[in-house]
């Protein structure tokens, strides 16, 4: 698969999350945020949905954390056909809130390499899943 053309608005910024997906579960957890799994109203196309954490002890003038800064600034010039694709950024300034919307990828890259180790090592593959 060819990496995608650089010519579309990557990152583009909308205020609705809720009125265009359809949340379906959560698939991850992380340091920064949740992951859920959408389903794009329109489309009919699963997306991966990273919506940040707030910080409570920070005023809404504080604007958006270093490391999604970071993070947001790296996905926007990463083009590559194994590094999932930043389809739209969305913020919603009534909730403080920032999410990043991505192609959505059956399983994350500790997933691949546990199931590798479970066929290398003949292990259980019923330890080995996915959240949704």
């Amino acid at each position: 698969m060819l990496p995608r053309e650089r010519v579309r608005s990557c990152g583009r910024i909308s205020e609705g999350l809720h009125e265009t997906y359809s949340i379906e579960c959560e698939a991850g957890r992380g340091m920064y945020g949740v992951v859920f799994k959408g389903l794009h109203r329109e489309q009919g196309k699963y997306f991966a949905i990273k919506k940040f954490k707030t910080n409570p002890n920070t005023k809404e003038s504080d604007g958006i954390s270093i490391s999604a800064c970071r993070e947001i600034l790296l996905l926007r010039e990463l083009n590559h056909a194994n590094v999932v694709w930043l389809e739209e950024i969305v913020l919603i300034p009534s909730e403080s809130s920032l999410s990043l919307v991505f192609d959505y990828a059956e399983y994350d890259l500790q997933v691949r390499l546990a199931t590798m180790i479970v066929i290398t090592q003949g292990l259980n593959s019923e330890r080995v899943s996915t959240r949704c």
